[in-house]
Parts: structure tokens; C-alpha cells; sequence
């Protein structure tokens, strides 16, 4: 792909610190099928939650590439194959791996996936967001996106929110995820989740119609409880996925979904637009009244890596906040995205002047959120 030879090599105690990882890959000539070589996998690079890439294949350090064998192994096992997203799980390390096209060729990525689903808890989020996550008001149902850009640890957080509701308040939870990336699937305390990887059946199918597909799928599987039903969506990509989405969290589910976003506000921005230009032929002011009916929050994280701590506290979480109350509702249906922006900076001054030093509790944090 190009020459990565100016790169310092990746040491073998940086492996475990190893996030990311870029692959090249290239096509057999005369055909489609595509092969990952020794000579491309020398031209890979990493990052290792800094800025500065590693070079990934270090030849003088034969333990790193024994670590390393099986991984790019089984990656060119699945590129061969014509896979274009999947999993690999290989001694005890999960990846999450997406096909790409760069101005060379193509190429593989692989993001590497937690072991296991942290808490909320566990996750160093600001003290007044836990609660409101935890909040017994949300069985009721509702929408709950958590937005950022790419890389910030949203499908960990949403994950989190997904286990430590079923651990508090039990019921039933699923997911649609492309693919299932975080151990969700099972008994968490008295509440249950399934995990539903998305097939991609045709591969000239239009983009998103396999993950739509598999909510469709998805929301006919739900048990007949009266509260305490939780669907996760693993990313809303697309207009017919938002708007099924929309629509669970309106019927009672608990939504918890995944956004790309710059803010809490763009996030509603483009909720709203992709409502509004599906195939369902929502009119945007239908659309806009489902949005703020089904609307319980918005959070837009950042995730920096500390160097102190160990485990699930080593990553921060910072950002902004922004909670339904009813000048957010009234913006949503107007399509007033500036009165939005300074409804977001006014719960973020009330955040802010809040007393430190005591536990707040979802009704305290609401109260402060709800004018």
C-alpha cells in the first residue's frame, strides 16, 4: 500500500495497548477474490491509543509475530472467503474487522474488541450521567442515543447500559449489531439479552437493507412482558433503520442505539433528517413529533486513554449531556435546532454549578435538567 518503513516497529509491551490495526490486501489478477500476502502484512501499520503509528510486523521479534500469526491468519482466511465485516476471535482476543477501499486497493481493518461487557459502573463516565442511565423511569421506554465520532467507545457504552438494566431491574433485552462485538448474550442477574449478529445476504443489496432486515426480524422476537423490554441497535446508518428504530422506542421498547455525531445536537439534527427521507415516507413533521414523544436523551462522548489505572478506568469519558424536558421537546417538533443548541448549553451551565461532593440521584439530576 505504501512503505512503512519510517514507522517504529511495535514492541511486544505495547501488544496489549494495540486498538487498531490496518492490513493491506489485494485482488488476484484476472478475478475477484482477494488474498492478504506475508509481503502486504509487512506493509501494516497499528496505533496503539496515541496518535503515532507502529509499524506492525517486526520480523526480529519472533514472540510478537507469534502473537500476530493466527490473527492475520484468520483474516486472510475470511478476506478469501469474500467476507466484507466480520469477527475473528482468536485466544481470547476478539477484533472486529471491516473491508475497505483506500486509492491503492483495499484494504482490512481491525478493531479490537473488549473481553468482556464493563457496568456503568465501571465505566469512568461524569458522576450526574449514571444515574440518569440507571433511572427506573426509562422501563417505561424511550429513545436513548449515544453519539461521537468514530473510535469513542459508544457500543461499550451502550453495552454497559444494556447489562446493568437487566442486572438491576431484570426483563429482556436484544441487539442487532453488525456484528455482535461486546459478550452481551445471556443471564445478567434476573434479566436475559440475545444477541442477533446482521446477515448480509445479497451483496448488491443497498446499503442497510440487511441491518433493517434484521430489526425488522428483531422486534417480532420481543416477549410479551409488560415493561423492561430493551433493544440495542448497534448503529443507525440509514433512513429505514432510524425510522424502525423511531418507531420501537415509541411502542414502549427501551431503545439504546449508536450514532455517529459531532454533538448532541447534530445527533438530533440527522435523527431527524433520516427520519424524514425513508422509504416509509415520513413527512417531516410526523417525523419530528416521533422524535420528541420517543426522545429520553442524548449523550456525545470522547474517550481519552489514561496512563494511570488499570482495566475499564484507564479509558475517560467526557462530554456533553443533553435530557428530555419539555423547551427540548418544543424545538424538536419545530425543527429549531438553534434553540436546541442553547437548551444543551443551559443543562450543561446546571451540570456544571451543581454541588460536588454528594451522590446525585436520577430525580436530582432531572430536576436540575428540567427547565
Amino acid at each position: 500500500m505504501f512503505d512503512v518503513s519510517n514507522l517504529p516497529p511495535l514492541k511486544l509491551e505495547e501488544w496489549p495497548r494495540v486498538r487498531d490495526i490496518v492490513l493491506p490486501i489485494e485482488k488476484d489478477v484476472g478475478g475477484d477474490a482477494m488474498t492478504l500476502s506475508s509481503t502486504l502484512v509487512e506493509a501494516g501499520f497499528c496505533f496503539v491509543g496515541e496518535l503515532g503509528a507502529r509499524r506492525l510486523w517486526n520480523p526480529d521479534n519472533a514472540a510478537l509475530c507469534e502473537k500476530m500469526g493466527p490473527i492475520i491468519m484468520a483474516a486472510h482466511e475470511r478476506v478469501s472467503a469474500g467476507a466484507q465485516r466480520f469477527r475473528i476471535d482468536h485466544d481470547g482476543l476478539a477484533f472486529r474487522a471491516q473491508m475497505g477501499r483506500n486509492a491503492q486497493g483495499h484494504d482490512v481493518s481491525l478493531r479490537v474488541l473488549p473481553p468482556e461487557c464493563p457496568t456503568i459502573l465501571q465505566l469512568n463516565l461524569p458522576p450526574q450521567v449514571r444515574p440518569l442511565l440507571l433511572s427506573r423511569t426509562l422501563e417505561d421506554g424511550g429513545l436513548i442515543l449515544i453519539v461521537g465520532p468514530f473510535g469513542q467507545g459508544k457500543t461499550t457504552t451502550a453495552s454497559a447500559l444494556v447489562r446493568s438494566r437487566l442486572e438491576v431491574f431484570g426483563g429482556y433485552g436484544l441487539t442487532v449489531e453488525d456484528p455482535c462485538e461486546l459478550p452481551l448474550q445471556g443471564v445478567w442477574g434476573k434479566g436475559v439479552c440475545i444477541q442477533r449478529p446482521v446477515e448480509q445476504i445479497d451483496p448488491y443489496e443497498a446499503p442497510g437493507d440487511a441491518f433493517f432486515r434484521a430489526l425488522i426480524g428483531t422486534l417480532r422476537q420481543f416477549p410479551a412482558i409488560p415493561y423492561g423490554t430493551m433493544l440495542m441497535v448497534g448503529e443507525i446508518q440509514d433512513s429505514r433503520t432510524a425510522i424502525e428504530t423511531l418507531k420501537a422506542a415509541v411502542n414502549g421498547h427501551l431503545v439504546i442505539a449508536t450514532l455517529h455525531a459531532r454533538s448532541a445536537v447534530d445527533a438530533i439534527r440527522r435523527m431527524s433528517a433520516l427520519c424524514s427521507g425513508g422509504r416509509d415516507n415520513l413527512d417531516n413533521d410526523t417525523a419530528r413529533d416521533m422524535l420528541a414523544a420517543a426522545l429520553r436523551g442524548v449523550w456525545y462522548q470522547r474517550l481519552s486513554w489514561l496512563n494511570q489505572g488499570e482495566g475499564w478506568s484507564r479509558g475517560e469519558l467526557t462530554g456533553s449531556l443533553l435530557w428530555r424536558n419539555d423547551p427540548i421537546m418544543r424545538a424538536i417538533r419545530a425543527g429549531n435546532f438553534d434553540a436546541l443548541t442553547e437548551c444543551a448549553k443551559k443543562q450543561r451551565d446546571a451540570l456544571s454549578a451543581a454541588p460536588s461532593g454528594r451522590p446525585m440521584s436520577a430525580e436530582d439530576v432531572e430536576r436540575l435538567l428540567s427547565k
